[in-house]
């Protein structure tokens, strides 16, 4: 995501968003394929698109409507050009050879078209900005605790961060979710929160910033830019990023 966060003193951040347009969406894709089929598909990177655009249904070998290489939240049906920026060719899967590896990073050759409806998934008790009922994510807090160790001679001076100023950070993990589910989070992320505070309760007998911080109503904000997705197999994904306690 285009955010620039900087740490601030008061346990909290300061955000610059650079907006959703300037957002940049990058993937890692990995092929196994016959290697009857290897030497074309290493002539089409390699060769006839290199440096140029390509789309999806070129790389692919077809179209493939349900495939979300930028997250299940983009909507590609309007345009599905990429880019390649990395390759490697990883040599035989097996070893006999029967298949062959390689390995791409795209980013989009166009601009992106985001969806904006979310569906009700009915699945949890957790809220987020907008979001209720939703999946709940395994959370792991993580608590800002500097101190600095100077030796003078046979003796030590300690010097240590206030508890009033330490940053409190708990990173929110989805494994397993459907698409649907996956796509109301992105697009809570990208088109709702961003730089803003927003709500967040994980329910009962959760602690997102540790037992000593309590349960109930946090006011979070996102801690970094980054937020990684994994298409997991099928409609099936992981969603993870980190958010920060700023009350």
């Amino acid at each position: 995501m285009a955010l620039v966060v900087i740490p601030i003193t008061n346990k909290t951040v300061h955000i610059q968003d650079q907006l959703t347009a300037n957002d940049a969406y990058t993937c890692d894709l990995n092929f196994s394929i016959p290697t009857s089929e290897a030497t074309a598909f290493a002539t089409l990177i390699e060769s006839t698109n290199r440096g140029v655009a390509i789309s999806l249904a070129t790389l692919l070998g077809g179209a493939y409507p349900n495939f979300h290489p930028f997250g299940p939240h983009v909507d590609l049906t309007g345009g599905d050009n990429v880019k390649i920026i990395d390759y490697e060719d990883q040599g035989k899967a097996d070893y006999l050879g029967t298949y062959w590896n390689f390995k791409l990073t795209i980013v989009p050759a166009e601009t992106l078209v985001l969806y904006t409806a979310t569906t009700d998934c009915g699945a949890g008790g957790f809220r987020f900005g907008t979001l209720t009922n939703f999946y709940l994510p395994e959370i792991k807090p993580s608590i800002e605790f500097k101190v600095y160790n100077t030796r003078f001679g046979s003796g030590t001076f300690l010097y240590h961060n206030n508890e009033d100023t330490q940053h409190k950070r708990a990173s929110l993990q989805w494994e397993n979710i459907e698409t649907e589910g996956a796509r109301n989070i992105l697009i809570e992320l990208v088109k709702n929160v961003r730089s803003i505070p927003v709500t967040m309760n994980a329910g009962t007998n959760q602690w997102p910033f540790s037992l000593r911080e309590g349960q109930g109503d946090k006011t979070v904000r996102l801690s970094n830019s980054k937020v990684e997705i994994t298409n997991d197999v099928a409609n099936m994904w992981s969603v993870g990023f980190e958010v920060i306690d700023v009350n």
